[in-house]
């Protein structure tokens, strides 16, 4: 006999690495100094082959730099990915990944070639199908062992792709100034999910797209503009109902800028970009496994494992804010007008405390901005602080010691002012947690026949059984070679008493017991 699941198979980490070298155009003046660099991962594809699975994608390098006459000048260049893993041929049913970048490093070869290096981490959630099979003779030639099955609460997740969906609007509007005296230095931004709730036919998803630019307009000092856009989307995952727990992921890709001229003179600069979603379900389904059988009419050998599965409790994407601020030392960049702001975030570890998980880790700010000289004379800088953290994030549940606690941390915005000499920043991110309980039973592997019992022919045999405070009805029944239901129906027990039939636990109330 046997039972088909859906098993859920955490890999793991897959680690790769990108390697680009960038030589740049003519028309950008030499590096002189770099001032910000970001590496963004895009996914393009995933392919199924007949025994792994692909996920492909680029890594999208974002550099900032003053040139050798000290113009904020921007450098965008991509390299491609990819990295497989090995998966059942029979058993596969899906797969989803999460690649992010780890170590980002810049070398220059001269004053015009920029060799960009990173590491890539790749986190592969599997699903395969499962199945629990009883082996052996005692279910051959027509036998009907008595089975003992338990039911347990198992995990069962599925991957939704919600596409892509495309957002533009106004980012600001620059009276009096012509559209040729604007130049958009660089262009980004991030997608913040506030809420993820799994509906029926999928996951609703609310929060906010957030642009941010770097603008300079004629001989002024660059400046930042940003833009929120509120969104709220459904993202299709079939078979998802509304009690489903949900989680979600976005990020923002192809961002582009216009200026156009405006009807009094002035210029109008518009942003677009995409995001591109995904949405993952988790439920417990029930599924009924073996934990002992044995035959009535013959002697029977057991053999059992141990079955490991884990048993879903709780997930969430909600909204985190981290902060820090930093005094630069004499020796550093004196900012001022600070123009852009990044963040990176490392969680070190991450406990269970009654309904929430507190997360602790490190915040790293990058600042960049301007610097005025005694002359008045701008130059660029930067500054770059780290900061511990602690985020409690609440669930709706009790979450036990010893939890499986799954947890990523993206920072999706990051802004900073100064206030005096120091610089206070605050890093806007997205927190996706799924806890879970990791479970063990013994089941049977295989039931093996012996010798069948001595035939008693036509004579009636009554025993008188007083349990043991260990016994159960099903251990009853298998000691004197009959079923649970013939016990219970022989001796009018109640209905609570053989709803008991194949659970641990003792015949409470139950003093004598009639076998035939």
């Amino acid at each position: 006999m046997e039972n088909t699941f859906q098993k859920e198979c955490g890999a793991d980490a897959v680690y790769t690495e990108s390697v680009c070298e960038y030589v740049l155009p003519d028309y950008q003046g030499d590096v002189k100094k770099i001032l910000s660099a970001e590496a963004k991962v895009t996914p393009s594809g995933k392919f199924v082959g007949s025994s792994d699975v692909e996920f492909a994608g680029i890594v999208a390098y974002d550099i900032l730099y003053a040139d050798s006459e000290g113009k904020l000048t921007n450098a965008s260049f991509t390299s491609d990915y990819e990295v497989s893993l090995p998966v059942s041929e029979d058993g596969y049913l899906d797969a989803a990944a999460d690649t992010r970048v780890q170590n980002l490093s810049l070398r220059l070869s001269g004053p015009r070639k920029i060799s960009a290096k990173c590491a890539l981490t790749t986190r592969v959630s599997l699903r395969e199908s499962g199945t629990l099979a009883v082996a052996g003779d005692a279910f051959e030639d027509g036998r009907a062992p008595e089975v003992r099955e338990e039911p347990i609460r198992i995990r069962s997740r599925a991957f939704g792709n919600g596409g892509e969906r495309e957002y533009a609007d106004e980012l600001a509007k620059l009276e009096g100034i012509p559209p040729e005296e604007i130049e958009v230095i660089a262009a980004g931004g991030g997608v913040t999910i506030n809420h993820a709730e799994g509906v029926e036919g999928g996951v609703l998803l609310q929060g906010t797209v957030t642009f941010n630019a770097i603008v300079r307009s004629g001989n002024q000092p660059p400046f930042g503009i940003k833009k929120e856009i509120p969104f709220e989307e459904m993202i299709p995952i079939e078979g998802t109902a509304a009690h489903d727990s949900a989680t979600a992921g976005a990020r923002l890709t192809s961002v582009s800028t216009a200026v156009n001229a405006d009807a009094e003179g002035g210029s109008v600069i518009t942003v677009s970009g995409v995001a591109e979603y995904t949405a993952t379900t988790d439920r417990n389904t029930e599924l009924s496994v073996v934990t002992d059988a044995y035959l009535k009419e013959a002697e029977s050998t057991a053999e059992t494992r141990d079955f490991r599965y884990e048993e879903f409790l709780a997930s969430t994407t909600e909204p985190v804010m981290l902060t820090g601020e930093y005094t630069p030392k004499e020796d550093e960049d004196a900012l001022r007008d600070i123009f852009l702001t990044t963040a990176e975030i490392r969680v070190s570890d991450k406990s269970a405390e009654k309904n929430a998980v507190v997360v602790n880790g490190e915040c790293t700010f990058h600042a960049v901005g301007c610097i005025v000289a005694e002359d008045g004379g701008i130059s660029y800088g930067n500054t770059k602080f780290t900061t511990p953290f602690t985020a409690t994030v609440k669930l709706p549940v009790s979450v036990p010691d010893g939890a499986k606690i799954e947890c990523t941390l993206i920072p999706t915005d990051a802004t900073a002012k100064l206030n005096g000499d120091t610089v206070e920043a605050e890093c806007r991110a997205v927190c996706t947690l799924t806890v879970g309980e990791e479970k063990s039973i013994r089941i049977l592997d295989a039931l093996h026949a012996g010798a069948p019992y001595e035939d008693a022919g036509s004579e009636t045999r009554i025993t008188v059984c007083y349990p043991e405070p260990e016994d159960t009805l099903w251990s009853v029944a298998k000691r004197y070679h009959t079923s649970a239901a013939k016990v219970a129906i022989d001796n009018a027990l109640t209905e609570e008493v053989m709803s008991r039939a194949g659970e641990v636990g003792s015949l409470s109330g139950v003093r004598k017991l009639m076998i035939e």
